[in-house]
């Protein structure tokens, strides 16, 4: 059964990043009021400083985030994970990781969970932690496509060569063990991670890696990663606005052969 619900979400997977909302006019505010509220018996102040958290890149702030993981509330639990995803301090984001990946495992097993556990991907695909890696490729045969797919893209976004060296290893095992479908998605996370073109031979990626590896660039792939989303970013909300214009025309031209429709009548009366 496909997780249909989580699709939507994995989307993000892929996107430039995450999309808590941010207000970059006004300032961040001070860590101790966002913990503060953070602690609150009140639901709707819990949330509003779960979003306030993204702009709050405090070490206090991300405990006490993680502590919220174990939140009653589903709604809460989910914008904790958003937000963790957004730290930005390199301690923080090793923190964040440290403990989001041990929840793929319970989060995948149930379809309770599938908006936290989609969610939860994109996090650490967000955070791109070398500690991650394992817990992300600790998935069987029978995982959902999609999330097998983002899975691997997740540590595609790590920028270390054991991410590449572990996806190298992963299309090899696929080729012996019939993954079809994830060894096309690791071929996929590949490109992904390093822009190279090289096809599911596992033999043509080693060799090429053993020749690039020591002047590989994650942050020169990175950034020409970035643009191209830009640019495909663009290119979809033209798209979309062009769209917007065309419906709005046909729109238009109904009501107006409606309204002759109806002058006709009174006519014809």
């Amino acid at each position: 059964m496909l997780r249909t619900l989580t699709l939507a979400l994995l989307a993000v997977v892929i996107a430039p990043g995450l999309a808590l909302a941010e207000d970059a006019d006004s300032p961040p505010r001070p860590a101790k009021e966002v913990i503060a509220d953070l602690k609150s018996k009140d639901l709707d102040t819990r949330m509003q400083a779960v979003e306030d958290s993204a702009r709050c890149h405090d070490s206090g702030v991300t405990s006490q985030l993680i502590r919220m993981l174990k939140e009653k509330d589903h709604e809460v639990r989910m914008a904790v994970i958003e937000a963790l995803g957004h730290r930005q301090e390199k301690a923080c984001r090793k923190k964040a990781a440290s403990a989001l990946s041990p929840r793929l495992k319970p989060l995948g097993a149930n379809l309770q969970y599938e908006e936290e556990y989609a969610l939860t991907i994109a996090s650490l695909h967000a955070l791109a932690q070398v500690s991650t890696i394992k817990s992300l490729m600790a998935f069987d045969l029978d995982e959902n496509p999609e999330t097998a797919k983002a899975r691997l893209f997740a540590v595609a976004n790590v920028p270390h060569k054991s991410a590449i060296e572990t996806l190298i290893a992963f299309l090899s095992k696929g080729r012996k063990r019939g993954r079809n479908n994830q060894r096309q998605a690791c071929v996929q996370a590949l490109r992904y991670a390093t822009g190279q073109k090289l096809g599911n031979d596992p033999d043509q990626w080693r060799r090429w890696w053993r020749e690039v590896e020591k002047d590989f660039s994650f942050e020169f792939i990175a950034n020409e990663r970035a643009e191209k989303e830009r640019l495909a970013a663009e290119k979809k909300a033209k798209q979309e606005e062009k769209k917007r214009r065309q419906e709005e025309k046909r729109r238009q031209r109904e009501e107006r052969r409606k309204k002759k429709e109806r002058e006709g009548s009174g006519e014809d009366a």
